[in-house]
Order: C-alpha cells, then sequence, then structure tokens
C-alpha cells in the first residue's frame, strides 16, 4: 500500500481518503488513521472536496488507469503536488494534459514506478533484451 510507504516519512500525513464505493472507504478511513498515528481522516465520495481544502499539499492518485489524468489535472489546477500510480495514463494525449497542467501550475507529478525496479521485472527485461523469448 503506497500509504504505508508514505507514511514512512515524518512529514507526511494523511487526513482525507475518497472512494466512490463506500464499502471500502469507510475500513480505509481509520486504517489511515491509525497507520498515520491516530489523527483524523475525513472520507469523501467524491475527490473534488479534497481538493477544495487548503490544508492539504498533496494527493496520492490510486484510481483506475483512466481517472489518473482528470484527478491529476485538478489537483495541479488546486494547488495540490501528485503521486500518481502507473501507468500515468490509458492514452498519450491525456498524459500530455497532465504534463501542461504541471507545468501551467508549477507542481510537482511523481509517477510511481517501484514496482518495474523488482528483480522479477529486472529478470523479465533481461530476458527480453538477451533475446531468449524471440524477436
Amino acid at each position: 500500500m503506497d500509504s504505508g510507504f508514505l507514511l514512512r516519512h515524518k512529514d507526511c500525513v494523511f487526513v482525507a481518503a475518497c472512494d466512490v464505493f463506500k464499502s471500502r472507504l469507510d475500513p480505509a478511513v481509520p486504517r489511515l488513521s491509525q497507520l498515520g498515528g491516530g489523527g483524523k481522516v475525513d472520507g469523501y465520495g467524491d475527490y473534488r472536496r479534497i481538493l477544495e481544502r487548503k490544508d492539504i499539499d498533496a494527493v496520492l492518485v490510486t484510481t483506475p488507469d483512466h481517472w489518473h489524468s482528470p484527478i491529476t489535472v485538478d489537483a495541479c489546477s488546486a494547488g495540490k503536488d501528485v503521486y500518481v500510480e502507473k501507468p500515468i495514463s490509458n492514452t498519450i494525449p491525456v498524459a500530455q494534459k497532465m504534463v501542461q497542467a504541471a507545468r501551467q501550475y508549477n507542481r510537482v507529478v511523481q509517477m510511481g514506478v517501484q514496482q518495474r525496479e523488482g528483480e522479477a521485472f529486472k529478470e523479465a527485461a533481461k530476458l527480453v533484451q538477451d533475446g531468449l523469448l524471440g524477436k
């Protein structure tokens, strides 16, 4: 879970979570609160409520792929930095919109790729690069 990784940093605090499915949101809120040291975490069914909050500096986007771009663009527009899961988007044009928004609003946007650094992915890449799977 990305939230657990991010919470290893003492300057990271989760104050809100969003999921359109209440059945997933309700158990996530107390879990995030507990992971973050017991502080209050507010739950929302609409991500725009999080973007409206002035006390939030950055957002973590772990939605289905087709939502990565719209939420990232909206977050940049709202003055938030973004950590977004891979893939960055599902088409090149919407990925370009994300880059444009990050530049226009001078925001930091990072895509998570740490899984690709795992040993299994490195081994698979080497098999392909060495031609062991064919042309």
